[in-house]
Parts: structure tokens; C-alpha cells; sequence
């Protein structure tokens, strides 16, 4: 798996790295009420970043992210809608759809504290 993603054409080339596909699943994350990106101490596997984006030989990026959903938040409605406005960003960016994105609600958050819980949400190509 390559770091980054290179288009070139007769004016040159660009690269898109991790750090642009990472940005956009933040704002996506930050647009989106009821969840944010789990941190590191509170609920995630050790050794796990809370964005993890990796692209194939043909440019598709493979994203996976974990987020925490407070409570009262449809998770469904929540984890269907970052799904497709990640996938929607990465193209108009990239002009290449991603092969697959996944969110990993990690934890739900109450007024307290967070819980740990790992529900897997995702899609990939058909």
C-alpha cells in the first residue's frame, strides 16, 4: 500500500497524501452533530490511531475511522451519513472513489463518561 496517490498529466503531477484524506474525514467528523473522533486514552485499541487511511496501486484510498456517539444519537442515521459525505469529499478531491470506508463507533458518551462499545459500519465496492 502506497502513502500517497499520484495523478499526473501533461502540466505535471500532484500528490494527495494521507494528511488531505485525514482532513477531510475530520471536518466530515466536526460537520457531523452527536459524534466525535475517539481519542486515544479514552476508548480506542492500543496502538490504533482514531484515522487510518492507506491507498491501493490504483489510487483508491481505504479509510477507517473510529468515532464516539453520544447518547440519543441514531448511530445508523449518523454512521450512513459520514459514510457517504467521506466517500462524496475523497472523489471531488481525488477524482477516485474510495474503496471502502469504514467508522467503528468505539464508544458511546453519556454526561459521564465514555463506554467502550465497537460497532463496525462500513462499505467498499461492489
Amino acid at each position: 500500500m502506497a502513502d500517497s496517490y499520484i495523478i499526473e498529466n501533461e502540466y505535471g503531477s500532484i500528490t494527495i497524501g494521507k494528511s488531505l484524506i485525514m482532513r477531510i474525514v475530520a471536518d466530515v467528523v466536526d460537520q457531523t452533530r452527536g459524534v466525535r473522533l475517539a481519542t486515544l486514552k479514552e476508548i480506542l485499541p492500543k496502538g490504533t490511531q482514531n484515522i487510518e487511511v492507506s491507498f491501493d496501486e490504483n489510487g483508491a484510498a481505504t479509510i477507517k475511522f473510529f468515532v464516539a456517539v453520544k447518547f440519543g444519537t441514531s448511530i445508523s442515521n449518523v454512521t450512513y451519513t459520514m459514510i457517504n459525505e467521506v466517500k462524496s469529499r475523497v472523489y471531488r478531491a481525488t477524482l477516485v472513489d474510495p474503496e471502502s470506508v469504514t467508522v467503528t463507533v468505539a464508544g458511546t458518551e453519556t454526561s459521564r463518561k465514555t463506554k467502550r462499545r465497537h460497532l463496525v459500519f462500513g462499505t467498499g465496492r461492489q
